[in-house]
């Protein structure tokens, strides 16, 4: 068997008429655990996008980490392959766009970039749509309060839901409680984020379906953590004062008021997720995200701060604490569409197909405006799982949902070659 060879990469990016020329730079990886990379062997692009690489042992390199990134501005991108083939071409093909385009048109559209966190805060109407969990079943007259941060307090509104399951509120951006009663559904509390860019919000809630005959405890009525029943006076006093300047934008006054608030009770988990907002505000993303950390480990059921700290580790590509991180938030909030979408995405990356499409899939039965690129990551999956159809599928269902979106012309395209279809 041959132990090395010398190989070419022509790198084409189906989308684009012409295949890519300089600058370029290929890179291939080795598999050495994450070591070496520093070392791996690269060659820029000549004429015709080829890169000539040395003779190297094969056994030492994976078939799918080559990757070409462009070298012409301050931020590098990288574009992975699918498939390497020792000692011949390999063509950057279908996959190609994954990291490039998909990376750059999904994160946009999901929220995931801290771009999010500097926009300005503003009034926002809320709308709240309850389901029965595991099926598509809306609950008709459940009660709906939208909480004051600690949840223990009186509601700052309260709705009956309609026969779609929907109620509305007008309210702000930044972080939420809300909780949810009725006589046939368990009582459920939980949390979320309306990011500052927002002017209209949809959350979708799951909550359990009472059996026949069974009466609610007076236990299960206060879902309150624990530890947020223990706040003294004085801690919970900075956590209001952080809350309002944080509505005012005053984010290095709300950052003091929240750290006084941790100071005096170091197991306020509120508090420490409006402490990480807050330095998010301020571009102090280590602080924000020690913040955020403690957050979750105070409180394993926090999944708002599980989606703000997942916000951070987006921006940095740490895809596999993304994805390990919003799946536990789905286990207490199952339909959050945000946490759905983004975490088929970091499963995407991290080619955990079946998990990716299992996610996306999901988004579809759910309200979810502004999240048409769910589809995208959909169609990704599905076709890397061998089910070309059901990809076309979904690129159809983009095309129907943003027909004139960041990524339409690629879906036309997928659609013409999953279903061999002349483009329209």
């Amino acid at each position: 068997m041959e132990t090395a060879a010398s190989f070419e990469a022509r790198f084409a990016l189906r989308s684009y008429p012409t295949i890519i020329r300089s600058p370029l730079r290929a890179t291939v990886l080795p598999d050495c655990g994450g070591r070496g990379v520093n070392s791996r062997p690269y060659r820029d692009c000549g004429r015709g996008g080829r890169a000539t690489f040395p003779p190297m042992p094969i056994e030492n390199w994976r078939p799918s980490v080559a990757e070409a990134v462009r070298v012409s501005s301050s931020s590098v991108e990288g574009v992975p392959s699918p498939r390497l083939s020792p000692g011949g071409t390999f063509k950057v093909r279908k996959f190609v766009l994954f990291a490039l385009l998909l990376a750059l048109s999904v994160l946009a559209a999901c929220g995931t970039c801290l771009a999010q966190g500097l926009s300005q805060a503003r009034r926002v109407r809320l709308r709240v749509i309850v389901s029965y969990q595991g099926g598509q079943t809306k609950v008709n007259y459940a009660t709906v309060e939208l909480m004051d941060a600690v949840g223990s307090g009186s509601a700052l509104d309260k709705q009956i839901t309609d026969q779609d399951g929907r109620v509305e509120f007008n309210t702000i951006t930044g972080a939420h409680r809300i909780r949810i009663t009725g006589d046939d559904i368990h009582p459920y509390e939980g949390d979320f984020e309306i990011v500052p860019t927002e002017t209209y919000h949809i959350e979708n809630f799951g909550v359990r379906r009472k059996a026949e005959g069974e009466r609610t405890s007076a236990e299960a009525m206060n879902t309150v953590p624990a530890i947020r029943l223990k706040i003294p006076d004085n801690a919970r006093k900075e956590f209001e004062n952080g809350t309002k300047a944080m509505e005012e934008q005053r984010w290095g006054e709300s950052r003091e008021h929240f750290q006084a608030a941790v100071d005096l009770y170091p197991d306020y988990d509120l508090a420490y997720n409006g402490l990480g907002v807050a330095c998010s505000q301020l571009n102090d993303l280590q602080a924000a995200r020690q913040a955020l950390l403690k957050a979750t480990d105070l409180n394993d059921k926090f999944a708002a701060a599980q989606r703000n700290l997942a916000r951070i580790l987006l921006s940095e590509r740490n895809y596999e604490e993304v994805a390990s991180l919003l799946n536990r938030s789905l286990n207490v909030e199952p339909v959050n569409v945000w946490a759905l979408t983004n975490a088929a995405y970091a499963e995407l990356q991290l080619r955990r197909f079946k998990d990716a499409a299992a996610h996306a899939l999901r988004v579809h039965g759910l309200l979810h405006d502004g999240l048409a690129n769910a589809h995208v990551i959909a169609g990704y999956a599905l076709e890397a799982l061998g089910q070309p159809q059901e990809a076309a599928e979904q690129w159809k269902l983009y095309l129907k949902e943003d027909p004139k979106g960041p990524n339409a012309k690629r879906a036309q395209e997928a659609v013409a070659r999953l279903t061999k279809a002349p483009l329209s």
